[in-house]
């Protein structure tokens, strides 16, 4: 496995950055990206789906539509629902739009039987950037 061989600490960032790279050598494969990410231990798994979140947003100019198209492409029912969970919260903090992340979440996340943990309510859009009690980032908790 390509980040098998990074220093154990820098393990989580290497696959959660590996869909970057990906998404140049595949030309925006997310579907043959969410097969890559489903081959890596389910522990990794979890950085690499949410990698193609974090990529697919912005490379879709944050449109909610074709960045749900993106992550629906992705076969893996947990993988559909990192990636649109990492992807909403991106929308949700560049844009400041609850109804883009509520979008991203309801076009791909058919299949799996929780919602994205993206909490899109209106203080929570105005204090972009800092951290919030309660706020939360592909299901676990911000550091206070």
């Amino acid at each position: 496995a390509l980040c098998e061989s990074v220093v154990l600490e820098f393990v989580a960032s290497c696959y959660h950055e590996l869909p970057q790279w990906w998404n140049q050598v595949l030309h925006g494969d997310y579907a043959g990206m969410g097969v890559l990410c489903a081959t890596i231990s389910q522990d990794n798994s979890r950085h690499c789906f949410t990698g193609i979140g974090k990529v697919l947003a912005p490379t879709m100019d944050y449109d909610p539509v074709r960045t749900a198209a993106g992550c629906g492409a992705i076969e893996d029912a947990r993988g559909r629902y990192l990636c649109s969970s990492s992807a909403a919260w991106a929308i949700a903090y560049v844009t400041g739009d609850a109804e883009k992340t509520s979008t991203v979440c309801a076009e791909s996340v058919v299949g799996y039987d929780e919602t994205c943990p993206v909490d899109t309510r209106e203080e929570k859009m105005e204090s972009r950037g800092k951290p919030i009690q309660g706020d939360t980032l592909n299901g676990e908790r911000r550091k206070e």
